[in-house]
């Protein structure tokens, strides 16, 4: 197989009578042949033809983005841009800072609508390669007290293996009953074989705004400014998944 793929990105567009039409168009060549291919939400890991010109742009069909049915992609070319396609949209994040820009998309990524004060958001994270944490899925609480009410919907057909999670609080003298709230968590989780990795806090997910530890109550900056891709992927790197060492150590 020899193909170059040439252009890759999400696309929402309004089709015939209306109906919405979401997901990836790419365009790619192979052997003198231009190709348009669509995935709709919902058809991974599959690919549609959408268009096929050949030498000298003779077109042999042409349809609309995301037209169905359509001729499926050969399975071989289809996981290479499946493969494309993940790159383009991976977020990495390798600080708890940037880890807590990502609130918003990741909330938006995993179908909720909107971010009210004061909220516990938990991630569970499954292993990617060597060094990085993939995002599996996230829940969205209140900061009251929390137990198996709340984690078992969460975790339901989980293959996560680690959690970790972020308290955004605007005020900062309430940092003793978030570590109740971060106890809580690790018992919960632990129990249902997905241990709380780290917990961090922050003010807002605001550019500027403070970041601490809640492990080792160390601040560790302040929000950055951070711009996410069209239905992405979130990728922790394995640091900012596990308790920090304590701040001091006793020599022995």
């Amino acid at each position: 197989m020899n193909i170059t793929i040439t252009s890759m990105e999400y696309r929402r567009d309004n089709g015939p009578f209306g109906i919405e039409r979401h997901g990836y168009t790419a365009t790619y060549s192979r052997d003198g042949y231009s190709y348009s291919v669509s995935q709709l939400e919902g058809e991974q890991p599959g690919w549609g033809i959408d268009s096929m010109l050949g030498p000298y742009s003779h077109p042999h069909f042409v349809h609309s983005f995301g037209e169905r049915p359509a001729r499926p992609v050969p399975a071989d070319i289809a996981a290479e841009l499946n493969t494309h396609r993940d790159a383009a949209r991976t977020v990495r994040l390798n600080n708890a800072p940037a880890l807590i820009a990502a609130v918003p998309s990741l909330l938006t990524a995993h179908d909720y609508t909107s971010l009210t004060l004061p909220a516990l958001v938990v991630a569970l994270l499954i292993p990617a390669e060597p060094g990085w944490w993939t995002v599996e899925r996230v829940g969205l609480f209140d900061t009251g007290p929390f137990g198996s009410y709340e984690s078992r919907p969460l975790t339901a057909d989980s293959d996560a293996t680690r959690s970790v999670a972020l308290i955004i609080y605007p005020d900062t003298t309430t940092r003793d009953r978030h570590e109740e709230l971060v106890r809580q968590l690790d018992v919960e989780f632990d129990g249902l074989g997905i241990p709380l990795g780290a917990s961090y806090t922050a003010t807002s997910s605001n550019p500027g705004a403070p970041v601490w530890s809640l492990d080792n109550r160390r601040r560790l900056g302040t929000v950055p400014t951070l711009t996410t891709p069209d239905n992405p992927i979130f990728q922790l790197e394995t640091p900012v998944t596990a308790q920090p060492l304590p701040l001091t150590t006793t020599a022995r």
